[in-house]
């Protein structure tokens, strides 16, 4: 059975499989479910669903009405929740992060922000490529230099452990949480015990108005945030094996148009990313 995404316009999504004789009022019953399973999906007149950029005429009609393609995004906005509303400050708290980490920036330091990035089980593979890919670790801990890595989205608010996410895995540990768990940071303590260089993993559980059904501008904008200019010293004269990789890497290899790079070539190329400005 094909599958397909779900995303709601907070940026939580579900991929899940349903066949052309599916209703869209099903297929986003079960996504919401995945992620409220206490919660009732509101009636259809406080719905909103898109398809392609177009409102569905009637949450009714099955995909294959409209001849929904498998891996294709149904986007839906649903009336406010009361409990979203903290997302706002963990917003704020992103972008001063961001533009703190730009001040901060060391003459070779790594920065990779993943955009979209919490991972529905796909497996080990696809949570390191979307939020701390191997080839990025290595070239760090090999060089000696920090590695920043900066994770955005409204799924890190789950801590259940049901999703697996690369902190997760062995030699993460947990330093400080705020905003109730939806702000974490966490260190990679092999790297710090080996004495090659500090790598730290901030989660901003909160989505970002850039990201909705693709990411605007290559991951160049991150809640009014335009990276290039905050991370303008990236591969200057005072930082000249400094780099930023922001985007979404969902896909293998990386759709050009989900990322892009800023600092040397060569140190992009060498930590595993085609560089792409």
């Amino acid at each position: 059975m094909p599958r397909i995404f779900v995303k709601f316009q907070d940026q939580k999504h579900v991929e899940l499989a349903a066949g052309p004789d599916a209703t869209f009022r099903s297929v986003v019953e079960q996504a919401y479910r995945e992620l409220w399973p206490h919660d009732e999906l509101p009636p259809d007149d406080q719905l909103k669903i898109f398809y392609e950029g177009k409102l569905v005429a009637k949450a009714a009609l099955t995909l294959g009405d409209l001849n929904v393609q498998a891996y294709k995004t149904i986007s839906v906005e649903l009336p406010a929740r009361r409990e979203d509303a903290p997302i706002d400050n963990v917003l704020a708290k992103l972008q001063a992060f961001l533009r703190l980490s730009a001040g901060e920036l060391g003459p070779d330091e790594m920065t990779f922000i993943g955009i979209g990035c919490f991972d529905h089980g796909h497996g080990e593979d696809s949570i390191k490529r979307q939020q701390c890919p191997d080839s990025l670790l290595q070239y760090c801990i090999r060089q000696r230099v920090d590695l920043n890595l900066i994770l955005v989205d409204p799924g890190f608010a789950d801590t259940t452990g049901r999703f697996r996410q690369i902190y997760d895995m062995p030699g993460w540990r947990l330093q400080f949480e705020e905003e109730g768990g939806r702000i974490r940071q966490y260190s990679y303590t092999p790297s710090v015990t080996a004495g090659a260089c500090d790598v730290w993993l901030t989660v901003f559980a909160t989505g970002i108005a850039e990201y909705t059904l693709e990411l605007a501008g290559q991951g160049k904008l991150i809640g009014g945030i335009s990276l290039p200019d905050v991370f303008a010293a990236a591969g200057g004269p005072h930082h000249p094996g400094a780099c930023v990789i922001s985007g979404n890497f969902y896909l293998a290899p990386a759709d050009a148009s989900q990322y892009f790079t800023r600092g040397s070539q060569q140190v992009i190329a060498a930590a595993g990313f085609t560089h792409n400005p």
